[in-house]
């Protein structure tokens, strides 16, 4: 019981200790991180760690590869790919932990969307999603 409530208390005050605790130090200097900034008004927002962003960004999962905990494909990004004609797409990715195994790392994005490079400030990175080689 005393580990149970060590832990209740380090989780709650953001002891570095847990990995993805969003209201630890780490992630309300993300969430004030000038990069995003950068971010167009319009621009619908993608996260490797969208949690992360809330409340100061409302955004969505980057492009998965799998559901989560699961090895049942989706199609994310094909849909991206087939709407950056319609309307403008934007990727904040946040290097810290947790990392998610069924998202699409940047480097594999990459390989099927332009990442157009708008800011980037210490462990924030911001784009836009943009047509393969347009």
């Amino acid at each position: 019981m005393a580990v149970g409530l060590y832990a209740t208390v380090n989780f709650a005050t953001g002891d570095p200790f847990f990995n993805g605790n969003y209201e630890s130090d780490t992630f309300v200097e993300v969430r004030a991180n000038p990069a995003l900034e950068a971010l167009p008004e319009d621009c619908e927002v993608y996260s490797n760690l969208p949690n992360a962003l809330y409340p100061a960004l409302g955004s969505q999962w980057s492009p998965r590869e799998t559901g989560l905990e699961s090895d049942e494909r989706v199609d994310d990004l094909p849909e991206l790919v087939d709407s950056l004609d319609d309307r403008e797409a934007c990727l904040v990715w946040i290097d810290e932990p947790p990392e998610y195994g069924h998202l699409w790392s940047r480097d594999e994005l990459a390989r099927s969307v332009d990442l157009v490079p708008l800011a980037e400030n210490d462990n924030v990175a911001v784009y836009r999603f943009e047509p393969a080689g347009s």
